[in-house]
């Protein structure tokens, strides 16, 4: 594993060279002082990357970003995700002082999907401390897993859990149908944007429009266009939904999807704080060694931070 925790290093050498890197990182290039310009939640880090100009990542999901990480995050590197949809098929090991941050306006802006060997604890604490996660939503249908063994401080921040993925997102138009099954079927669905009929018959027959739209389907299917995020998807029976012609599961369609966080105490004690992110709630606890403790949120996790030496794990719960 030693190999594989050096090669972004050498990656980044390669690509910016020891005077392009002090530029990108603003450690050389300007007055600010290194340990402003590199610290997130108090933690100082030695460099900044950007994942996708510096190292490659692919923010459209078609290439996971396995090999543009070289399978861990460097000690000493905080890296950064600027808005996209990222494929990982292969875990990302973290390391001491390393951090791993989406920087888009919101945690939907940065997205991960993983799949493959990365399908269960796709983000791995490999004895980590020091180090800070956040600024993004895991979408898919894995459990999309963080955690493994801290040894010393970790800060997760604005951490979301979305199961439909990126099909139902965006600011671009979008086409939603759902077709009758066989029995008659009420729908009522909400968007963030706008939403309007597809079709004259859809026009003719739905109840009503708008962010909230509600409508009763006796045969065939209705088509609307919208805007925006698909937050949720009701229906009173089964029928066929598709989204830009990929049919989905409407019940993944929900903004809730709940997230246990379960912390033990191996050899020493360890204290973690949980605030979630759509509830007014705070969790904390000092755990002995030997102790365990699980915590189910709804959506995600606003803000975490663990102290001490600690087995731990962050995970959409089924």
């Amino acid at each position: 594993m030693e190999s594989s925790r050096t090669l972004l290093g050498r990656r980044d050498a390669l690509r910016l060279g020891a005077a392009a890197a002090a530029v990108a990182t603003g450690a050389a290039a300007t007055s600010t002082p290194v340990a402003a310009t590199l610290q997130r939640n108090d933690i100082t880090f030695d460099r900044r990357v950007n994942a996708v100009e510096d190292l490659g990542a692919d923010p459209t999901e078609t290439v996971p970003i396995d090999d543009a990480l070289g399978g861990a995050v460097d000690d000493g590197v905080l890296v950064e995700f600027p808005a996209g949809m990222y494929s990982v098929n292969i875990p990302i090991e973290m390391g001491e002082r390393t951090g791993f941050v989406g920087v888009g306006e919101t945690a939907a802006d940065v997205r991960f999907r993983p799949t493959g060997a990365a399908g269960n604890q796709w983000l791995q604490f490999a004895e980590t401390g020091d180090s800070v996660v956040g600024g993004f939503t895991v979408v898919g249908d894995t459990a999309g897993s963080i955690g493994g063994t801290v040894e010393g401080s970790v800060v997760v921040t604005d951490v979301t859990y979305d199961a439909a993925g990126s099909a139902h997102r965006g600011a671009e138009p979008h086409t939603l149908e759902i077709e009758w099954m066989g029995e008659s079927v009420t729908y009522e669905f909400t968007v963030e944007g706008d939403t309007e009929p597809g079709d004259d018959l859809t026009e003719g027959r739905a109840a009503t429009f708008g962010p909230s739209t509600e409508g009763y389907l006796t045969g065939g299917l209705h088509r609307f266009e919208y805007t925006g995020s698909l937050t949720d998807l009701c229906l009173s029976t089964d029928a066929r939904v598709a989204i830009d012609g990929v049919e989905v599961d409407a019940a993944t369609l929900s903004d809730d999807a709940d997230v246990e966080f379960f912390a033990a105490a191996e050899e020493e004690s360890a204290t973690y704080d949980l605030v979630a992110s759509r509830r007014a709630s705070t969790h904390g606890k000092t755990l002995d060694a030997g102790d365990d403790d699980a915590v189910t949120v709804a959506e995600g996790i606003e803000h975490l931070s663990i102290e001490g030496s600690a087995l731990v794990d962050v995970a959409r719960k089924y």
